[in-house]
């Protein structure tokens, strides 16, 4: 931009990224943050120098919607209008746009119930107890495929098999593991 309005009131404008902003402008040694939108403090919003207008990064960011224009007087906010007026500068926005909305569409992939979780071992304990209750890791999305045994007790895993509780979750019972005994 050429021709920077003389007008000594700054630009109010706000940030409209989730977190956190901050422009720097070394040739004018400033620098503005703002925090990210709907900062509950208002820190959102801040005033910029009307210098800042001649900063190729500066009107750069005002072009692709990182920061809207809130208050200014009317010869900036025509100056600024006509800057960003310009095709090449409306195609690159467009472009900004739509490599933020390709960003937020794609979901992040992330497994249901991938999570480690122990469940204690169902083998004999040594002690004279049910079983020996040494914490095992299984995935919560596999926990029923195969017999919660430690390395102790692996080699059980044949004289394992799995029965319905009495607990219901989502409508099912929830399934557990028991080994195999013969009573006399």
């Amino acid at each position: 931009m050429t021709n920077t309005p003389t007008i000594t009131r700054p630009i109010f404008l706000q940030n409209e990224q989730a977190g956190p902003l901050v422009f720097r402008d070394d040739s004018a040694n400033a620098e503005i943050i703002w925090q990210g939108k709907g900062d509950p403090m208002g820190e959102d919003l801040q005033a910029v120098p009307v210098g800042f207008l001649n900063n190729v990064d500066f009107l750069r960011m005002l072009n692709r919607g990182t920061v809207t224009l809130v208050d200014a007087d009317d010869q900036v906010r025509e100056a600024i209008e006509s800057q960003l007026a310009s095709p090449i500068l409306q195609r690159q926005a467009a472009a900004a746009v739509a490599r933020k909305e390709a960003v937020v569409v794609e979901p992040l992939y992330r497994p249901e119930k991938n999570d480690y979780i122990t469940i204690g071992c169902i083998g004999p304990s040594t002690r004279g107890a049910r079983a020996c209750g040494a914490e095992v890791p299984v995935r919560e999305a596999t926990r029923g495929d195969a017999p919660p045994l430690c390395a102790q007790h692996s080699h059980l895993a044949p004289q394992a098999f799995q029965f319905e509780t009495e607990t219901i979750v989502d409508g099912k019972p929830v399934l557990a593991w028991r080994l195999a005994t013969i009573e006399r």
